[in-house]
């Protein structure tokens, strides 16, 4: 091999050292600051967890606090139904009776328009 060539390839040498010392010290840094931000990421999504879970426990409280109303709410809405249920009741023997004595009544009067039309019927009956 001639000075030239031996010359060129350790120039070649040299300069690829200096792009992989380049390039080495890059890939650290990109590495570096992509090792930081998955930690910010990591550490935002512990944040997002322990919010979550902060709301998790708001709503189960909420969820009980409803319980809670919706089985007061429900208790006295059976109250307020069986006391409507003895009110509808009496009201419905009132008109019941009411009833009875109007079909009563109708009762005997077809009974007297009966008997009217058989004396007008009967040939010996009055003129």
């Amino acid at each position: 091999m001639d000075i030239d060539t031996s010359e060129a390839i350790d120039s070649l040498r040299s300069d690829l050292r200096h792009l992989e010392d380049a390039l080495g010290g890059r890939v650290d840094a990109v590495g570096d600051d992509l090792g930081g931000r998955i930690d910010g990421v990591e550490t935002r999504l512990h944040g997002v967890e322990t919010h979550l879970h902060g709301l998790e426990t708001h709503l189960h409280g909420v969820e009980t606090r409803l319980d809670v109303r919706i089985d007061g709410v429900e208790s006295t809405l059976r109250v307020e139904m069986r006391e409507m249920r003895s009110d509808i009741r009496r009201h419905f023997d009132i008109v019941s009776e009411s009833l009875r004595d109007d079909i009563r009544i109708i009762a005997e009067g077809l009974v007297a328009l009966d008997a009217k039309v058989e004396r007008l019927r009967a040939p010996d009956g009055p003129p």
